[in-house]
């Protein structure tokens, strides 16, 4: 028995460590279209490039880790004191890593985002699916944002330094757009419960937050943005319609397009040969996704520090 579970015990150390997580990352991104490829390479860029510059002491003036970051941070100190406000939409591709378990966070981000947005861009089309992460990020960031200022208000002080950060609000988003396609089938939450799929989201962001001990003010946040985004038909009204965005790809003289899928592999998705997936009424209900989110929520509520020196 003692060799089996030493056995078993070095073979999760194996699936755990650096080299295991990323063959398996490049596995999963194997099938991804070009637009996913595109915010996983922007996200690893960002995140690996600072990590490794404050891990190396950085560098004098504005190149330094500490005001670089500045750019990346969604904090009510960043966004609205130091007025870095497009930090709402550039945080979607930084992950601060300071320990072991956020490097575990970020792979963990990684491989949802395989399976979330590869599945918007497959049924928007790329050029409006990037549209789209834009949007629903910058909403989910700005529900934050009002709620952190409530927060603050009502005597919360580090209020101002939580962040939101990572592709966490547009998979968490995607993920509530999911869960509403079959707003009355029954879904597991965490292996405890079942809920209908309307309720899903929200239960299982109370079920974390019970679970960590703190309100994950980041998923909930994200959550917000994806039952608004239902309501008010987002991807209807917000976005460029399929035959505008189209014309658009078809018309670009860079063929950007092109040089991106040959550059980061994969397959641009056509404006107007989206909606592969995803359809409403498509049974595509989230069973078991609770609990591949047990990792979920390592911004808002969890995270903090987001103040930048001399901004």
């Amino acid at each position: 028995k003692t060799l089996g579970i030493g056995r078993r015990s070095l073979a999760r150390d194996r699936a755990l460590s650096p080299r295991a997580m990323g063959a398996t990352l490049a596995t999963l991104f194997a099938s991804c279209p070009t637009g996913t490829r595109l915010l996983a390479a922007l996200y690893a860029a960002a995140t690996g490039g600072l990590g490794a510059m404050a891990l190396a002491g950085g560098s004098a003036g504005a190149m330094h880790p500490q005001r670089l970051e500045c750019n990346l941070l969604c904090s009510l100190t960043t966004v609205v004191q130091q007025k870095y406000f497009w930090a709402a939409i550039t945080s979607l591709i930084y992950r601060p890593i300071k320990d072991s378990l956020d490097l575990v966070m970020a792979a963990l981000e990684m491989h949802l985002a395989t399976d979330y947005l590869s599945d918007q861009e497959r049924r928007l089309g790329t050029t409006r699916f990037l549209g789209w992460a834009i949007v629903a990020g910058g909403l989910a960031n700005a529900i934050f944002l009002a709620g952190m200022k409530y927060l603050h208000s009502t005597g919360v002080r580090m209020a101002p330094y939580f962040c939101n950060q990572g592709l966490w609000p547009v998979v968490t988003a995607c993920m509530t757009l999911r869960a509403m396609e079959r707003p009355d089938a029954l879904v597991n939450v965490l292996g405890i419960f079942e809920v209908p799929g309307r309720w899903y989201p929200l239960s299982l962001g109370v079920a974390l937050s019970a679970f960590r001990g703190a309100m994950q003010w980041d998923m909930f946040a994200a959550i917000a943005c994806g039952y608004a985004a239902h309501t008010l038909a987002l991807e209807q009204r917000w976005l460029l319609s399929r035959p505008i965005a189209a014309a658009l790809e078809r018309r670009w003289a860079l063929g950007l397009p092109e040089f991106l899928s040959r550059l980061l592999g994969g397959a641009w998705i056509p404006a107007d040969a989206g909606g592969g997936g995803g359809r409403p009424g498509q049974d595509r209900r989230p069973s078991g996704g609770g609990d591949r989110r047990l990792g979920d929520g390592g911004g808002g509520g969890a995270w903090g520090g987001g103040g930048c020196g001399g901004g």
